[in-house]
C-alpha cells in the first residue's frame, strides 16, 4: 500500500483514548489555511485504514484534512482486554469523540463504510463537532431487520464470531467487491490480524438496549446524512434497498455508485470521491 511507505509514515499517529491506543493517519489539507475542512474516515468490520488509500491520495479531496482511523482492535490500534465493555457502539463513539477532541478537530464530516458507517450513525447526536455523516451502509432498524442482506445467516453464523473458518473468510472477502473482481489483497490479512473478540462483542451490542434505530438518526436537525451504496453490492440486495424511502436524507435518497460493490470507495474512487466532496461542501456551507 502506497500510504504505508515512508511518504506516509510520518502521518501515522497514536492517541490513547479510554485506555486503548488508537492509531490513525492524519493527512493535512493541500491548502494553507490553518483550519481546513476535515473528514474522518471509519473502516468496516475487521478491516483497517488501508481501505481508504484511494481517498488519502485523491486529488478530488486534496483540499481537505483527512483523518483515517484504525478502530480499537483493528489495524495498528491496540486490542482491548475487556471487549464486552470497549467494543460497543457507545464506547467506540466515546473514543472517537475523545480522539477528535485531543486533535482539536472542531468541525468535521464523518465518512464510513459498512460497520464504520453504522458507528457514525449510532454516535449521533453525541458528536457536537460533526457537520454530517456520509454513510456507505443501509441503516439498521430496531428490532433488527436483515431483509436487505443477501445471506444474513452466513454473516451471523460464520462471520460475526470469534473463530472464523478460513474458507468462510475467503468467501466473505470475495463478497466485498462486485462480481467477477478480485478484492484488495490486504483484506484477508486485516481480518486475521483484527481482534476476534470485536466481532462477537459488537454483535451482542447490536442486540442490546444500547443499540439505536439508525433510521431515527437520518433527520436530526443540524446533522445531514448521505447514504451511498455500490450498484453491484453482493452483501446487500440493491433491488430491495431501492424500495426503501429516505426522503429526509441528502438529495432525497440513496446515491448509487456504478461499477462498485460493498466497497465503493475502493472500486470506483473517482465517483465516490466526487460525491463525498460535494457532500462535504454542502455540510460546511450549511454550517
Amino acid at each position: 500500500m502506497a500510504f504505508y511507505n515512508n511518504t506516509y509514515s510520518e502521518k501515522r499517529r497514536t492517541v490513547i483514548c479510554n485506555h486503548i491506543e488508537i492509531s490513525f493517519f492524519d493527512k493535512p489539507s493541500g491548502r494553507t489555511e490553518e483550519h481546513a475542512d476535515t473528514i474522518v474516515l471509519l473502516h468496516g468490520l475487521s478491516m483497517d485504514s488501508r481501505v481508504w488509500e484511494n481517498q488519502l491520495e485523491a486529488s478530488e479531496l486534496s483540499h481537505l484534512r483527512i483523518i483515517a482511523i484504525d478502530l480499537p482492535g483493528h489495524g495498528a490500534s491496540a486490542r482491548s482486554d475487556q471487549p464486552a465493555l470497549d467494543y460497543t457502539f457507545a464506547s467506540l463513539g466515546n473514543s472517537l469523540k475523545k480522539l477528535l477532541q485531543e486533535l482539536d478537530v472542531q468541525h468535521y464530516v464523518l465518512a464510513g463504510i459498512s460497520l464504520g458507517a453504522n458507528l457514525a450513525l449510532q454516535s449521533l447526536p453525541d458528536l457536537p463537532g460533526c457537520k454530517g455523516v456520509f454513510a456507505s451502509v443501509v441503516p439498521f432498524s430496531k428490532p433488527l431487520n436483515l431483509l436487505h442482506f443477501r445471506d444474513p445467516s452466513f454473516l451471523l453464523q460464520h462471520i460475526y464470531i470469534e473463530n472464523v473458518a478460513r474458507e468462510n473468510l475467503v468467501v466473505y472477502c470475495n463478497l466485498q467487491t462486485r462480481p467477477g473482481t478480485i478484492p484488495p489483497s490486504f483484506l484477508l490479512d486485516a481480518f486475521e490480524e483484527s481482534d476476534p473478540g470485536f466481532r462477537s462483542a459488537i454483535l451482542a451490542n447490536i442486540g442490546s438496549s444500547e443499540y439505536s434505530d439508525e433510521n431515527e438518526k437520518l433527520d436530526i436537525p443540524g446533522y445531514p446524512v448521505a447514504l451511498i451504496l455500490g450498484e453491484e453490492d453482493q452483501l446487500c440486495l440493491p433491488d430491495v434497498v431501492k424500495t426503501f424511502a429516505y426522503p429526509q436524507i441528502w438529495k432525497g435518497g440513496v446515491q448509487w455508485i456504478p461499477k462498485a460493490g460493498h466497497m465503493p470507495q475502493w472500486e470506483n474512487p473517482t465517483e465516490f470521491n466526487n460525491v463525498l466532496s460535494d457532500f462535504v461542501k454542502h455540510c460546511f456551507e450549511k454550517a
